[in-house]
């Protein structure tokens, strides 16, 4: 028998928080105060939030003194969850601010850089753990990683960490259901300015996260009823080769990941795009939670904002709604956090209409028949 029962899972996405920036020990008070008020509101209308999942750029230059401010702020966010009586569990991974970068000139890292599309080079990178370019990429977010390790907000119970600082695989149960989460550091060749079109992603990413318990990546993913994929960079800051390694290897079915999440663009986008008669691959690029007004060369205006998803999973049928949104200046000068009006939204509401997600797996109504057909052996 077949489970027919609701089951609702709810996240926050945010990015690009850039804590440490010029400015933002003035600057932010402001915005959290309308964040706060505004998130009051949404929850109080959409529900509590289980999980809380940051894609990258939580500091501005990766120091351990800004994720000592880090670690404040996010104790301010746990005690408002608190007050709002929910406690999520945290997630995150790193972005290219969340590094220290090494001396320019450094011969290990103009190797790294300069000989990145030599397959060898990259075999040598990925088997050895102690060859130069890799114990510099690890010596680069060393701070984030001992943040990671040492921060007290609430995480999964289920977590196993990966082959690169940040990497790593989650698991979040509720009522019956495995949501699995998949984070990956898209940011570990940006230890240069620029670097569009230059950063990679590997399959062996997606195994070493999921190794500890299971032997490889898609068997951790079929073992959950539906699963997200975290990174900082969107796909077209990788290398052609790692955007075929993304959507022919991590991403290779669109069903297996119901989202991908990501930032560092500070512009909210979602989108779907199906292929070939497939389902579709949902993405969604968050907007900067807070920054300074303009940003890059062209100085082009810096939104500010989050956005709430929810899957609602009813029997074997599922769906996502995203509510986006985005903090607007007021005639008066000052700002206040709303819908965001750069999505099309249902007149009246404050959510997408529901994207269709197929789910990795029937549910059975028993735990117990779930666990009796896994032990069932296809006849010889």
């Amino acid at each position: 028998m077949y489970d027919h029962t609701e089951v609702i899972v709810r996240w926050l996405h945010l990015t690009d928080l850039h804590l440490g920036m010029k400015g933002s020990k003035t600057l932010w008070p402001n915005v959290e105060e309308i964040f706060f008020k505004d998130l009051e509101y949404l929850c109080e209308k959409v529900g509590p939030i289980d999980l809380v999942m940051f894609t990258g750029d939580l500091t501005q230059r990766g120091s351990e003194s800004e994720f000592q401010q880090l670690d404040k702020l996010l104790d301010k966010f746990w005690k408002k969850f608190g007050e709002m009586e929910f406690e999520p569990k945290f997630l995150a991974v790193p972005g290219n601010h969340d590094l220290v970068r090494p001396d320019q000139s450094d011969s290990v890292l103009i190797n790294l850089q300069d000989r990145w599309d030599d397959h060898e080079f990259q075999q040598a990178f990925w088997d050895n753990s102690k060859c130069p370019e890799r114990q510099l990429v690890d010596k680069a977010f060393d701070n984030y990683l001992q943040w990671w390790q040492n921060t007290t907000v609430p995480k999964p119970d289920i977590y196993s960490k990966g082959i690169l600082p940040g990497d790593f695989s989650a698991t979040i149960e509720k009522d019956g259901f495995k949501l699995g989460i998949l984070g990956l550091n898209s940011a570990f060749l940006q230890l240069m300015d620029g670097r569009h079109g230059k950063l990679a992603l590997d399959m062996c990413q997606f195994h070493e996260a999921c190794n500890k318990s299971h032997d490889h990546g898609p068997s951790w993913a079929q073992d959950h009823d539906a699963c997200l994929l975290l990174t900082h960079h969107p796909q077209d800051w990788l290398t052609e080769e790692a955007q075929e390694q993304l959507k022919g290897e991590i991403y290779s079915s669109p069903e297996r990941f119901a989202l991908h999440l990501f930032g560092h663009m500070h512009q909210s986008n979602l989108s779907s795009l199906a292929e070939g008669g497939a389902n579709p691959r949902s993405t969604l690029q968050g907007c900067s939670l807070f920054g300074i007004e303009g940003w890059g060369k062209e100085k082009k205006e810096r939104l500010h904002g989050y956005s709430l998803c929810e899957l609602k999973i009813e029997g074997n049928t599922a769906s996502l709604r995203i509510y986006p949104r985005q903090a607007w200046k007021k005639q008066d000068g000052g700002r206040e956090i709303g819908r965001d009006p750069t999505f099309r939204l249902p007149k009246g509401e404050d959510g997408t209409k529901l994207l269709p997600v197929e789910l990795l797996r029937e549910r059975l109504n028993d735990p117990m028949a779930r666990a009796r057909k896994k032990k069932v052996k296809s006849p010889h």
